[in-house]
């Protein structure tokens, strides 16, 4: 069943901002002013929402967990992860064909010397991009790239390196010119040390951002070396011509902002902002909203001192300038962080919100938030699957079904038939669950932009 919450909201600021969707005439008789910043108290959630449908894949013996997945027909999800064991660091990589109802059609696992992590998968054409991060023998990190066909097997492998640095991927997507890609890395000096007193020696740990070729070759790479430290998590394309970097910056103090970047063809800085909340903060991801404006997602921790948990963080800025609209926390009796969102063409924004309860005993779960463009809180779906569930990634089904990526812990019971002695094993698992579509929703507050404002 699902459950509408009830929420506490707690004005931060006095002031009322008017958010710059233009209004249309029918919208002025309305209410329809924005706050600009409120903080949600989340009930603790008691069931678990309706979906479409779940499934699960993996074995008692090993890990397995999906970190990304598409559609590569309406009821053919492929979904690309990580088989694991706790003696060994590398990772096998595993390809997942699903059908109807997530029943699994076909399967495929490769080992990739080295392999440490699998970060996400594409659609390059007729085939499949997958990337990874790999270590070599003498345990220098690079960027893995694999091309595979549509049933999983691997084609051709290429990859993206530095000769004196550890190089990892954190997030790839196609560039705005259809036939490269942007590819977000994060560069570690194996000779930094910071010493203190404004002593520092290497490369502190910073961002890269690469345009590649879909065969890894390197067009451009430009550094970002802001703060004593940064990362960039996640980009986005936005407009015609220009991308949206998320992540976060280190101070010389040790404290974290979110970081904002918005970046021209080149990766050249148009703007970046940072966003300081409370003892630290990071952005995870970002979508453009109606061409004007970009939602932004992460997480917030409570300043020091304080014992509430991390809050879910979700904002409205501006596309031109990174100025604020609106912003909204999302706390409870849990650790909460925003990890995807996306929005339809409504102007109807899905946020992925984890929840680690406080309580050991307590399951993780995942909130599915469904938000309006000013903000509104509609509805908040709750999904649960045995000890507890994480998600990867958030992407849409054919007929707009919002679908989480990610993994869930089991708690198997297994019997010896000679003693009947029962030992509980647990593992994780991939999981797919596809959520209902948003209803579609038409805002009398908001005009939609013609061609020629």
């Amino acid at each position: 069943m699902i459950r509408i919450m009830t929420n506490r909201y707690i004005s931060l600021l006095m002031m009322v901002f008017i958010f710059a969707l233009t209004l249309g005439d029918q919208a002025r008789a309305q209410n329809c002013n924005v706050d600009y910043e409120l903080i949600f108290k989340m009930d603790p959630p008691t069931i678990g929402s309706y979906n479409v449908w779940d499934a699960l894949y993996g074995e008692k013996e090993t890990g397995e967990r999906f970190v990304s997945g598409l559609f590569d027909a309406p009821e053919m999800l492929i979904t690309v992860g990580e088989r694991f064991s706790e003696s060994a660091p590398d990772v096998k990589l595993i390809l997942v064909g699903h059908g109807r109802n997530g029943r699994m059609k076909w399967e495929k696992a490769h080992d990739i010397k080295g392999l440490r992590s699998v970060v996400k998968m594409l659609p390059i054409g007729d085939h499949l991009m997958v990337l990874g991060n790999v270590v070599n023998a003498k345990g220098t990190g690079h960027v893995w790239l694999g091309k595979f066909d549509k049933e999983g097997a691997l084609i051709k492998a290429y990859s993206v390196k530095d000769r004196k640095s550890n190089v990892s991927a954190q997030d790839i997507i196609p560039a705005h010119d259809g036939k490269n890609f942007m590819l977000v890395t994060h560069f570690v000096d194996p000779s930094y040390k910071n010493e203190g007193r404004g002593k520092v020696q290497g490369q502190s740990p910073h961002a890269v951002i690469y345009k590649i070729t879909p065969t890894g070759k390197v067009i451009f790479g430009p550094a970002f070396l802001p703060g004593a430290e940064n990362k960039v998590l996640s980009i986005a394309p936005a407009g015609d011509n220009y991308y949206i970097a998320t992540g976060y910056i280190r101070s010389t103090n040790g404290r974290k902002a979110g970081w904002v970047m918005r970046l021209n063809e080149q990766a050249g800085v148009d703007w970046q902002r940072q966003y300081s909340r409370g003892s630290a903060a990071e952005i995870n991801k970002s979508a453009e909203l109606f061409g004007r404006y970009v939602i932004v997602a992460g997480v917030a921790k409570p300043s020091d001192g304080h014992d509430e948990g991390s809050a879910g963080w979700v904002r409205a800025i501006g596309a031109d300038s990174g100025d604020i609209g609106w912003q909204r926390y999302y706390t409870g009796d849990a650790d909460f962080s925003a990890e995807d969102l996306m929005i339809n063409e409504d102007g109807l924004i899905s946020v992925m919100l984890e929840g680690q309860p406080n309580e050991n005993f307590d399951q993780d779960y995942v909130r599915l938030l469904t938000i309006n463009p000013r903000g509104q809180l509609f509805i908040s779906d709750e999904y649960f699957n045995g000890e507890g569930t994480d998600g990867a990634q958030l992407i849409s089904g054919a007929n707009g079904e919002r679908v989480i990526i990610g993994s869930t812990k089991m708690a198997y019971q297994i019997e010896d038939a000679l003693t009947d002695n029962v030992q509980t094993v647990r593992s994780v698992e991939g999981w797919v669950l596809v959520g209902a579509a948003s209803d579609p929703y038409s805002d009398p507050c908001i005009r939609r932009f013609s061609p020629q404002e």
